[in-house]
């Protein structure tokens, strides 16, 4: 038998058992109660069956293939009902793994000891239990074992009582959770869900009787509705579909009718309807699509005499979708499609977003408003997303609020700017990166330019003005002289080499090795102190050994070694005596800054360790939901699968990448991903430096299908950064075009540049340039 079979047949008969022998029900002989003393009906007693040898033998065998999907070895369980689970995974696991056992009270006596087992601090644990309702016996054993030093990894279960509840607070906080039986889904439980609806309410039945009148064929969608209201505030019952309607239209995802005061067209009384889901296989019927949404709508409003007059001072407006498509974050167009999101753990919980409606710019505000505001999904909750076109017909009388509607599918004309001061202009087109050369060229040019006599970098400037903002932290400094190192070795530029050692000069001179306490600046700099050490080490590994500041080097792998904990997370240990845990994109920096100096050939090398932190990390990116480490991951484990020599990364860097690839608009290229940080053409910079990372490890490690398909993406990212570079051709109003040119502007609309912006855009085109040309992860070292 294979192992899915073993697997299917096994958890058959765990759920049979658990049915039978673990489902206790009230008597009034023999009552039940909750925690808190209420009475219930019924109760799952698991230790009836994982006390048994059989029951114990499958709900390990079951456990232990969810446990396959966590990296940690070391099991532990709070209190006594997960005891038997826990042994049995021990037992059955051919020494794969260790167990230990969490108090909930201190005994006076004996070891004393709130974690009983062979603790293993290093050791990532999984906490193993029968059921999760609340959470809180499961909580408080993690809370108990990371007060001892550990990391929880997560948590396996038994049974889940649904998932809104503790299942879903324990993903909130990003910790990995596997559940074997949903109590509702598998039916252990003998009732329904406290919160048990259909899968989709907007379909649930009117209950209102048939027999009212037939609505006529041949009329227009809001004529057919307003009878159809009209039948049902009069008579209470359901009307006859007419056999047609004035036209074709297409329902297929649905239907939706509003009414909204004649006077005051902004002033809605009601709108309801209905959205068909893919997997429902009814056929559209318009016509009867159109009645099924007017009495929804007819249900809201007051009945009788009432809600007939509120009808009469309505206009009525009718909306029919066409069929709801899958889609990604990547495929939606907010001018032109409509979206529907719906919860992968709640199905019931659904909403959507019509495109182009006042106040929601863009597509990221209409994913959001469609899933948070009008679904009410939690901050973890998976989803699935779809989009839709649409037809609004309103009755001609009625002066209808815009918005709602597609647009046309027209150039958004992203190199405008509000005055207009810069001319459309198209960026150059194809697949062949062609066009990075050229920017490449612009932007190091213009970063050059930039750069102040004693090294100061500004963090943006203004074109109109011609005016710099205040100097970058010391971070973002040695960040931009990382890419124009990059760009320098490649062109072999020896004038823009001494730019760069401009950049470092004040950096390195700022530095001062204090004995037994590692590196300081000479003055407090504002930022990231780790973050300017990694920076500074990317870019000291284009130096020429011989140089002064090569010197560096190991100081400064150091001090970035000694930012991981034994769980492979990075803390600033300045902070607090424990240290303290550093922003979720530091991460991958430091990751990335340790990989690149061992691919640069430098000592400290430490391979165990740098995969302990990939391993922390590669998890956080999985279960805490942020896509802010995108960039700095793919980049890290691009590299660092270089360094390691581990598949194990390149696959990481790949998944990173899909995430990625998700959120690229096919339309203009830019990435949808919510950050707040920067501006929007920064955030579309970090993620293609990521992809182009992606790119430079799949040409070294020959994978066809993802060269073509990360190239297709950095492409479509090149043409909008195009779009957005300030050019010889944009400067009919700018006071400085020569400082001006080759900058890269905020994003469509804006005139200021973001100067960190531009060295990523810069950064990208190094990584795509070096798989183009077939260059090793490193370029040639500055002359």
């Amino acid at each position: 038998m294979s192992r899915s079979n073993r697997l299917r047949d096994d958890r058959q008969k765990l759920l049979t058992l658990l049915r039978r022998d673990g489902l206790r029900l009230a008597t009034p002989e023999r009552p039940l109660f909750k925690p808190d003393g209420r009475a219930v009906d019924w109760w799952l007693d698991t230790l009836r069956v994982t006390l048994t040898p059989e029951g114990a033998c499958l709900a390990g065998r079951c456990l232990l293939r969810l446990l396959e999907r966590f990296d940690g070895r070391q099991l532990a369980t709070g209190g006594t009902i997960g005891i038997p689970l826990l042994q049995a995974c021990v037992a059955l696991s051919g020494g794969r793994y260790r167990g230990l056992i969490v108090r909930k009270e201190l005994k006076p006596y004996g070891t004393r000891l709130w974690i009983e087992g062979p603790v293993d601090t290093a050791e990532p644990v999984v906490l193993v239990d029968d059921s999760l309702v609340s959470g809180f016996a499961m909580d408080a054993a993690r809370r108990r074992l990371e007060a001892a030093g550990l990391r929880v990894e997560g948590g396996v279960v038994l049974v889940r009582f649904g998932w809104a509840d503790g299942f879903a607070r324990f993903r909130s906080m990003g910790y990995h959770m596997e559940y074997l039986f949903d109590v509702w889904e598998d039916a252990i439980a003998p009732t329904p869900a406290p919160d048990a609806v259909p899968p989709n309410p907007t379909r649930t039945p009117a209950g209102l009787a048939a027999g009212g009148p037939a609505i006529p064929a041949g009329l227009t969608p809001p004529e057919a509705a307003r009878r159809a209201c009209a039948a049902v505030l009069a008579e209470g019952r359901l009307p006859g579909p007419p056999e047609c309607l004035d036209q074709p239209y297409d329902s297929a995802g649905g239907a939706w009718v509003s009414l909204r005061d004649r006077a005051e067209p902004r002033r809605r009384y009601a709108r309801a309807g209905f959205w068909r889901f893919p997997e429902e296989g009814d056929p559209a019927d318009p016509a009867a699509d159109l009645v099924a949404a007017a009495v929804r709508v007819a249900l809201e409003l007051p009945p009788g005499r009432e809600g007939l007059d509120l009808l009469d001072r309505s206009g009525v407006g009718v909306t029919f979708f066409s069929r709801l498509k899958p889609c990604t974050l990547g495929e939606l167009d907010n001018r032109r499609y409509g979206i529907v999101v719906r919860s992968r753990e709640r199905p019931h919980r659904m909403g959507g977003a019509l495109p182009g409606m006042p106040g929601i710019a863009g597509e990221w505000a209409q994913f959001e408003h469609a899933r948070a505001t009008n679904a009410g999904l939690l901050p973890a909750e998976p989803w699935q997303l779809f989009r839709h076109s649409l037809v609004k017909v309103v009755e001609p009388d009625v002066a209808w609020p815009p918005g709602g509607v597609p647009a046309a599918a027209t150039d958004p004309g992203w190199n405008r700017t509000p005055d207009g001061s810069f001319p459309g202009r198209r960026p150059v087109e194809g697949g062949d990166g062609a066009a990075w050369p050229r920017l490449a060229s612009a932007w190091a040019g213009f970063l050059s330019r930039v750069v102040g006599a004693a090294g100061a970098v500004p963090s943006g400037y203004h074109p109109f003005q011609d005016r710099f903002d205040p100097a970058l932290d010391a971070a973002g400094t040695a960040r931009l002289a990382w890419s124009l190192a990059r760009h320098a070795g490649r062109v072999s530029a020896g004038g823009l080499g001494d730019q760069v050692r401009r950049i470092i000069r004040p950096l390195v001179t700022g530095l001062r090795r204090i004995p037994g306490d590692g590196l300081r600046w000479a003055e407090p700099s504002h930022g990231s102190t780790i973050s300017a050490h990694a920076w500074l080490l990317l870019a000291l590994c284009h130096l020429p050994s011989e140089e002064p500041g090569a010197g560096l080097i190991p100081d400064l792998e150091a001090a970035l070694w000694g930012t991981l904990d034994r769980h492979g997370r990075i803390v600033d240990n300045r902070m607090a005596e424990d240290g303290v845990e550093v922003e979720e994109d530091v991460g991958g920096l430091v990751l990335l800054a340790l990989a690149y100096a061992a691919c640069a050939g430098h000592s400290a090398w430490d391979r165990a360790r740098w995969l302990t932190a990939f391993r922390f990390y590669r998890h956080r990116f999985r279960y805490a939901g942020s896509v802010r480490p995108m960039p700095g991951l793919m980049q890290a484990f691009s590299v660092g699968a270089r360094a390691a020599a581990d598949e194990e990364v390149a696959a990481a860097a790949h998944e990173v990448a899909a995430r990625a690839l998700s959120c690229l608009s096919r339309r203009t290229g830019e990435f949808f991903t919510g950050d707040p940080a920067g501006p929007p053409t920064v955030r579309t910079a970090l993620c293609l430096e990521g992809l182009g990372a992606v790119v430079d490890l799949a040409v070294e490690l020959g994978q066809g299908l993802l060269i073509r398909k990360y190239r297709r993406a950095v492409d479509a990212g090149c043409r909008l950064l195009d779009r957005l570079t300030i050019q010889g051709t944009d400067g009919g109003r700018l006071p400085g075009l020569l400082r001006a040119s080759g900058g890269v502007r905020d994003g469509r609309g804006l005139s200021r540049v973001d100067i960190a912006g531009v060295g990523h855009c810069l950064s990208t085109a190094e990584w795509v340039l070096a798989s183009l040309q077939n260059q090793s992860v490193l370029s040639p070292s500055l002359e």
